[in-house]
């Protein structure tokens, strides 16, 4: 199942968020690689990066770039 391999991979790479963890800022920032000090204070905006593509990311360029 791709969902549970994703769910399994991203699970590898740092802290998912619970209700005890919640924490200001970016839901992702303690398992993103890109994450900024600014992402751990502050939420992202949901942004268009392309047609068909929308982002809540400081820095969605980097991230698409890089896969």
């Amino acid at each position: 199942d791709p969902d549970t391999e994703r769910q399994r991979h991203y699970a590898e790479y740092g802290e998912i968020e619970t209700a005890d963890t919640k924490h200001d800022g970016c839901v992702y920032a303690g398992r993103c690689t890109y994450a900024q000090s600014r992402c751990h204070t502050e939420t992202p905006q949901l942004q268009q990066v392309d047609k068909s593509v929308q982002v809540a990311c400081f820095f969605p360029l980097e991230a698409i770039t890089s896969v």
